[in-house]
């Protein structure tokens, strides 16, 4: 993302290094984990690249936290469930897989994870349809990510993020 926002893609990535590199300056630490919230509940985040629905579990919590898109854009990520070939119990993975794409479940998931339904049947209301990426112009606003690039790229990128910008932070 930080290539976009000043002019790459995935196929261009080195604005994004670029500014990464000005970015380590102001940065504590690059933590590896996708849960930061400790960070904030101890005082020593008061930003972070982090997404929505963390933030709005904190949130609900009663932590003053907010949630903002850049004016770039937010990626969209997706909270996935499947099925491994040739693992036992197949067809009971399969129910799984049905059960989690159920209304009722994608309802829920909306309302406790703050995950935006994939089943088009789901109907939000209220404060939580602010809250999660729902409706076909919500979801047309996310930005797509080249998977196939980033994970084609994601090992040597690692390493030169390692080398150029953490070890040099």
């Amino acid at each position: 993302m930080t290539a976009i926002a000043n002019g790459g893609s995935e196929e261009n990535i080195e604005p994004g290094f670029k500014k990464m590199k000005e970015i380590a300056q102001n940065a504590i630490t690059f933590d590896k984990t996708a849960d930061v919230s400790n960070y904030f509940l101890q005082g020593q985040t008061v930003a972070s690249a982090w997404g929505s629905s963390r933030v709005f579990t904190l949130q609900d919590s009663g932590f003053p936290i907010e949630y903002v898109i850049p004016e770039e854009g937010a990626p969209a990520l997706m909270a996935t469930v499947s099925v491994v070939k040739d693992a036992p119990n197949g067809d009971l993975a399969q129910e799984f897989v049905n059960f989690v794409l159920d209304e009722e479940a994608q309802l829920l998931f909306a309302n406790s994870l703050f995950d935006g339904p994939v089943n088009k049947n789901v109907k939000l209301e209220g404060d939580i349809v602010d809250k999660v990426a729902y409706g076909e112009e919500e979801i047309a606003k996310l930005i797509k990510v080249d998977w196939e690039t980033v994970n084609a790229k994601r090992a040597e990128w690692t390493e030169r993020a390692n080398k150029e910008i953490e070890v040099a932070h």
